[in-house]
């Protein structure tokens, strides 16, 4: 996971420290926890845990129960994708201003309001900055390994490998639209 693909000739050196220090947040922890500081903030780790479930869910025909799609390999990635994309944020941000506090937004109403913008821009077609597309694309050329797919089978469903295509790339866009939403300087 921490080699950057080959098939992007030119990498803007701030895309490659994103990139590196998210990478490097993967094996950082805060004082004495066994909780990587990858998975952090909680606060927002909790909205992309319900959302893995959904976009896990949708993958399957018959569709999978809620409680079903927690023990799923499909929803751990869309996890791990959604918080790469959670990352992604707080590091663009925290190089571009300096390091400065952020406060998370916690009310239900604006919960639900940043989900509904997040998937709106999502259906409409976000527009991110090209530093971060190529950050966003080292992380795809990792998962987006043809071998998983098959790892995603579960017996008497029917994986959509097509939406699958779809929806990885989406996932890490969900994590880093929703994020740049819930975050207050």
């Amino acid at each position: 996971m921490k080699r950057l693909p080959k098939k992007i000739e030119y990498i803007d050196p701030v895309a490659q420290t994103i990139w590196h220090t998210v990478v490097d947040s993967m094996d950082q922890y805060t004082h004495d926890s066994v909780l990587s500081k990858f998975y952090l903030p909680e606060e927002l780790v909790t909205h992309c845990r319900s959302t893995a479930s959904i976009f896990a869910q949708i993958h399957y025909a018959p569709l999978l129960e809620p409680d079903e799609a927690y023990k799923t390999r499909i929803y751990t990635l869309f996890l791990f994708s959604m918080m790469c994309g959670v990352q992604i944020y707080l590091k663009e941000r925290s190089m571009l201003k300096n390091y400065p506090y952020y406060k998370i937004v916690n009310d239900e109403q604006s919960v639900k309001e940043a989900r509904k913008k997040v998937t709106k821009l999502l259906f409409d077609g976000a527009v991110i900055l090209e530093t971060i597309d190529q950050v966003m694309n080292m992380f795809l050329a990792q998962l987006m390994v043809i071998r998983q797919k098959r790892r995603f089978t579960i017996k008497d469903r029917v994986f959509d490998e097509e939406k699958f295509d779809r929806f990885l790339p989406a996932s890490i866009l969900w994590g880093y639209l929703f994020t740049k939403e819930m975050i207050i300087d």
